[in-house]
């Protein structure tokens, strides 16, 4: 995400990130651009990739804009505990957004 790019943001809670991710697929919103997907799970847990459907473990080549063949392609995800120690651990404006592009990235 480095640079100036613009990106829709969704929240989601549930009781498991693969839960969270299931219904945002289910309820994928139409969106031009990069999607950004936080979501939390019962215990806070970080993001990890495995969470993602059975049907979404071949990696989409990243997209700036939703592809037809492959609509994940432009949905990055990312846990809600990453987001908040990226703010925790950030001293100012510039580490926080280094901090957040690693994360988005």
């Amino acid at each position: 995400m480095k640079g100036e790019v613009s990106v829709e943001v969704i929240a989601v809670l549930g009781a498991s990130h693969e839960d969270c991710d299931k219904h945002v697929l289910n309820c994928l919103p139409a969106h031009r651009g990069q999607l950004v997907v936080v979501s939390r799970d019962e215990d806070n847990n970080s993001w990890d990739p495995r969470f993602k459907s059975i049907y979404d473990q071949i990696p989409d080549e990243p997209s700036t804009e939703a592809k037809f063949t492959q609509p994940t392609s432009a949905i990055i995800r990312v846990g809600y505990r990453d987001m908040l120690d990226a703010y925790r651990n950030s001293a100012n404006e510039v580490e926080l957004k280094e901090a957040l592009d690693a994360k988005l990235s």
